[in-house]
């Protein structure tokens, strides 16, 4: 990829396997996202997210033993 597609992003890394994250984070810095922050579990994620603005997040769907929903419910969920 080339060019800064992402310039002034902000974004946010929940995931579980560190070198997916890695890979992740080195990936969108080349595109000039800002990661404000990384998460491995729900916990880490709910807190990352009071203390964070942020545009987008890259969301892992299941963590360990988690289901993300609890960060991002599903769309057209109650």
């Amino acid at each position: 990829m080339t060019g800064k597609h992402l310039e002034g992003c902000r974004i946010m890394i929940v995931e579980d396997e560190l070198l997916i994250a890695m890979a992740l984070e080195e990936i969108l810095q080349d595109a000039g996202a800002t990661i404000v922050g990384m998460a491995s579990c729900v916990a880490d994620a709910l807190a990352l997210i009071e203390r964070e603005d942020f545009d987008a997040a890259i969301l892992d769907v299941r963590l360990d033993d988690e289901r993300v929903t609890a960060v991002c419910p599903p769309l057209g969920s109650s």
